[in-house]
């Protein structure tokens, strides 16, 4: 399964904190993940190392791996929401479906109105709130609507797989504060759209060792704002920063020679997206001087993941494995300006850019305490800084007339930092389990335990003296368990 964030995310990180947005800079390619599939407990505890049906029934390479005779079904809740799974064997093909997502669509209407008689004169008030994006729930948190549908058809040794995408944004909403008086209405509309639609296809195979796929998408996101003045429409107000995106994924993994109970491979992922933008135009006057500013605006970015992964099984009941990769980011973004008037034109161009490496390492061992019934996992991630550059420019070329004459000027700043080599390492630690109640029904859990206790450093938070020891035991033997559960003929 193909787990990595879009590219896109990764730029936006790197790059919103270089420029503070307007027309005249660069606009950032927004960061949205690509489609999230169901992911096993096992996968989460164990960092990836290790995987189940769970990670292959929506994948278009390992799809195959399940061993299918019927159907597979799989439940459970995460950070990304509910995660629904179900796959059914045809007669010579093959059908998986997935939904992943948190259903917090709410559509709320709040209205308020009073009518009031001043001298004479009715007079009234009336307030609208439209909210359909997202709601506050009684704790105060923001649930918004982000769901992922997935169908994968496999037949042969390909898979092909096609995904819908959705993320609302807890700021879109519309809302309306009017008053009438004497007949005449004022007040204000603000109409805020903020979404992302991510439509995928994605085609794998396997040729021997080899397990290439390939994946390209959309992301159409949606960001304006609207603010309608109802006295007088020449002060409306409208931003509108609509983008799309055009993604493309290209990778492959490939078996290594095994010997005994050792295995391995080797992986490389390469994400390519690009960026269109509408262009800014306006017109207006500077000192009398009719002005017009054109501001076309351009993004790409490459993403190169290399890994190497081992698993090896040292007798019927513990088996170790480790990954080892790095994501290789390569970024930029650019907004030309043209200013024109009579006397003088100008031409700039201004540009952001990332290169960065960010290596990660991972191993973890899974113990079978009850052979084909109880296992239990523990692993540990070193999070490792993240090396890089950023680079800002500024380019412009101005013209201006006197006459018949014309003086021509240039600039060419350009600056560049580096970031990420007095950072320090960090460990994370997680665990988690296995049940398997009978041969088709199988409770897959992260129970960190160990990531509680230690906190993800050397060090316990369990301090003499100080410790409610009934809260305690709350906190690591309840709230810190997430449970799957999976069911497979």
């Amino acid at each position: 399964m193909k787990k990595n964030l879009l590219i896109c995310a990764i730029i936006l990180l790197s790059l919103t904190n270089i420029f503070a947005q307007n027309v005249e800079e660069p606009k950032n390619i927004e960061g949205v993940s690509s489609a999230v599939f169901p992911v096993s407990k096992t996968w989460e505890s164990t960092y990836g190392v290790f995987k189940t049906d769970v990670d292959n029934f929506m994948d278009v390479n390992s799809w195959g791996n399940l061993n299918l005779n019927n159907l597979f079904t799989s439940l459970s809740y995460g950070d990304n929401g509910i995660e629904v799974g179900f796959a059914k064997k045809l007669k010579n093909s093959y059908l998986g479906l997935s939904f992943v997502g948190d259903l917090g669509f709410d559509f709320r209407t709040t209205k308020t109105t009073s009518t009031t008689d001043i001298t004479g004169y009715p007079s009234s008030s009336t307030t609208t709130i439209k909210k359909w994006a997202s709601y506050a729930n009684d704790s105060g948190e923001v649930r918004t609507t982000n769901f992922a549908l997935g169908a994968l058809y496999g037949i042969g040794n390909w898979g092909y797989k096609a995904s819908i995408s959705y993320y609302a944004d807890a700021t879109d909403q519309y809302n309306k504060d009017s008053s009438t008086s004497d007949n005449k209405t004022t007040g204000t509309i603000t109409d805020t759209k903020k979404w992302v639609l991510i439509p995928e296809f994605s085609v794998g195979t396997n040729i021997d060792v080899f397990h290439p796929y390939a994946n390209i998408g959309l992301v159409f996101n949606k960001d304006t704002a609207l603010t309608t003045d109802l006295a007088d429409s020449a002060n409306n107000i409208e931003n509108d920063n609509d983008s799309t995106l055009l993604m493309l994924g290209l990778g492959s993994s490939m078996d290594l020679p095994s010997k005994g109970g050792f295995s391995h491979n080797v992986s490389l992922g390469t994400d390519f997206v690009f960026g269109f933008f509408k262009p800014y135009e306006t017109d207006f006057d500077d000192d009398n001087d009719k002005t017009s500013m054109t501001v076309k605006y351009g993004a790409f970015g490459l993403n190169l993941a290399p890994a190497y992964g081992f698993n090896y099984t040292g007798s019927d009941k513990l088996a170790i494995g480790l990954n080892v990769g790095a994501n290789i980011l390569w970024g930029h973004a650019s907004a030309k300006v043209s200013n024109a008037t009579d006397l003088y034109t100008t031409n700039s161009k201004n540009g952001v850019g990332v290169l960065a490496l960010t290596p990660s390492l991972a191993v973890a061992l899974t113990y079978d305490v009850i052979p084909s019934k109880l296992s239990l996992k523990a692993a540990a991630k070193i999070g490792m800084p993240e090396l890089g550059m950023d680079t800002t420019s500024s380019k412009s070329n101005s013209t201006v007339k006197f006459g018949d004459t014309e003086n021509t000027s240039s600039t060419n700043e350009k600056e560049t930092s580096w970031y990420g080599f007095s950072s320090d390492c960090y460990l994370d630690l997680n665990s988690g389990f296995t049940f398997n109640l009978t041969e088709s029904l199988s409770f897959d859990a992260t129970w960190n335990i160990v990531g509680k206790l230690f906190n993800g450093e050397l060090g316990t938070t369990l301090s003499e003296g100080s410790v409610n020891l009934l809260s305690t035991l709350n906190q690591v033997l309840i709230h810190n368990v997430t449970l799957a559960i999976s069911f497979k003929l």
